[in-house]
């Protein structure tokens, strides 16, 4: 009997100091994991982010997830479609961002305006689920790292992490110039280029089992049907090559009518074409081709 309980004693022990070095050990994991800076930022996930507010130099940018939680839109400085390559790419960055919490002599409540960030000129606030977490950058610190401030801590972060809230909001811009509808079946051309003055248009067949163009007035040489179409798949995926700010004092060197929409191409000096739509708020650069 002396022997059983001596063994379930000894089990018990066992137990209790295994629960005792797995909470240590636990506990080391976690404070080796903050001293090497391996800790997230962010713990909000992809899926659930619903808006991102960035500020940059006192410029805020916001961009909105869409109700069916497909694809992104940017709401501010201007309302218009964003870039998911762009807006994807950079939630990925930030949400695997590290730092480590850095609370200079023990101070719970840091004086923000030691480390600059009283009144910090880089903020991102994500918000979803009813959750919203902040990050703001501040000044150097050493080593080439800044200090920053995650919610109501004082954190240290890399270069990287610096860099990552200097992003304007032309990056996160939809470059797609053309936005109508995909399948046209009708296109009007107005050429005023170098002398060269002219209007057509080209028509499709109502047989849907035929890709047939035909053009008005009568060119009176055969049209290439697969040609037309390849162009006409050109002009709707256009994109800009970059924004810009002022309206361009060139004239317009060709239109183009499809969709609903219009196009229009302005040829500038040195070969520069702008381009802009009349449904799209913005104005592109592009090249010549």
């Amino acid at each position: 009997m002396k022997s059983f309980r001596s063994t379930g004693i000894m089990v018990a022990l066992a137990a209790v100091l295994a629960g005792y070095t797995f909470y240590e050990f636990k506990k080391s994991a976690d404070d080796a994991e903050i001293e090497q800076g391996d800790r997230r930022v962010f713990q909000l996930v992809r899926d659930d982010l619903e808006d991102i507010e960035l500020t940059v130099k006192g410029a805020t940018t916001i961009l909105k997830k869409d109700k069916e939680g497909n694809s992104w839109k940017l709401v501010k400085p201007v309302e218009d479609l964003a870039e998911s390559s762009a807006v994807e790419g950079f939630i990925y960055t930030l949400l695997t961002q590290k730092g480590k919490v850095f609370q200079a002599d023990g101070e719970k409540n840091p004086k923000w305006a030691d480390y600059g960030l009283e009144s910090a000129s880089s903020k991102v606030t994500i918000r979803g689920k009813g959750k919203s977490e902040s990050l703001e950058v501040g000044k150097n610190a050493f080593d080439g790292s800044f200090y920053v401030r995650v919610g109501k801590e004082l954190w240290l972060g890399d270069r990287g992490l610096a860099q990552l809230l200097e992003r304007e909001s032309t990056s996160f811009r939809s470059r797609k110039i053309y936005r109508g509808p995909e399948e046209v079946k009708q296109t009007e051309v107005v050429l005023d280029y170098e002398g060269m003055k002219d209007t057509y248009v080209f028509k499709k067949s109502d047989n849907k089992q035929q890709n047939i163009w035909t053009m008005e007035p009568d060119p009176g040489f055969p049209i290439d049907s697969f040609k037309v179409s390849l162009w006409i798949q050109k002009l709707t995926g256009l994109n800009g090559a970059g924004f810009v700010d002022e309206v361009p004092k060139g004239k317009p060197s060709m239109q183009v009518k499809l969709g609903g929409w219009t196009v229009t191409m302005s040829q500038d000096i040195g070969e520069e074409v702008f381009v802009t739509a009349d449904k799209n708020p913005a104005f592109y650069k592009t090249g010549a081709a």
